[in-house]
């Protein structure tokens, strides 16, 4: 467990390896893209495991045609599927604006920032 007491946050960072379907969370913080697709990495293997609908989700398709998620910023969605693991929640981190892409610290700073934020309300 590592805690910065400087940083403000009221929260502990922890630090785990493992499965995160068996994390014992209710929220799961995804890196996505821009237009909220879940294409690499953890993305993929969440998109997988809670189905292709949450990708809709986090891309806005609810309202009709893709809404941008702005780089740094973060989209709540369900977990569909992964509620059969306890997890409730899913916060789609925008981290880069195309799937492909590298991201920055500065993107990731303010997605994570903004995840959190989000995850206390």
């Amino acid at each position: 467990m590592s805690e910065r007491p400087d940083s403000g946050w009221p929260w502990t960072v922890e630090i785990r390896t493992g499965d995160l379907m068996t994390a014992g969370v209710e929220a799961l913080v995804v890196p996505t893209s821009a237009t909220g697709e879940m294409g690499e990495g953890i993305g993929r293997a969440v998109r997988q495991m809670a189905g292709a609908e949450v990708e809709k989700l986090a891309r806005g398709m609810g309202k009709g045609r893709p809404q941008p998620i702005p780089v740094g910023s973060v989209r709540h969605t369900s977990a569909h599927r992964l509620a059969m693991q306890g997890i409730r929640h899913l916060i789609h981190a925008a981290v880069i604006e195309r799937v492909g892409q590298r991201s920055s610290r500065t993107n990731v700073r303010q997605a994570t920032a903004a995840a959190l934020e989000m995850a206390e309300q």
